[in-house]
């Protein structure tokens, strides 16, 4: 009976290990690239002559859960950038995705 368990146990160990790299694999963390760098972070106030360009949500890097944090904050400066950003406001909620908002300012 105890060889069983044991063997169950190595074959259990072994599944993981091989699933692990795929599973992290799976979600790549963004780098802020040069144009998402060039993305100010502002305030409401800072933006009120601007034009919105709407809601820009950093995917949290598991299915179960985890903050974003400075990745998340990468991924929706790189993706505000690609559709015209200058500036962005971010939500202020520690349990929610990364949230900005995408604004358009001369």
């Amino acid at each position: 009976m105890r060889w069983i368990q044991r063997r169950a146990t190595a074959a259990w160990l072994l599944a993981m290990s091989m699933a692990a790299p795929i599973a992290c694999a799976s979600s790549t963390l963004a780098a802020l690239t040069p144009e998402g760098a060039r993305v100010r972070v502002s305030t409401a106030a800072d933006v009120s002559q601007c034009r919105s360009l709407g809601d820009f949500v950093a995917s949290r890097p598991s299915s179960r859960g985890g903050m974003p944090g400075v990745w998340g904050s990468a991924q929706v400066r790189n993706a505000a950038a690609a559709k015209g950003a200058t500036d962005i406001v971010f939500e202020d909620d520690p349990h929610a995705d990364v949230v900005g908002h995408g604004y358009e300012c001369p």
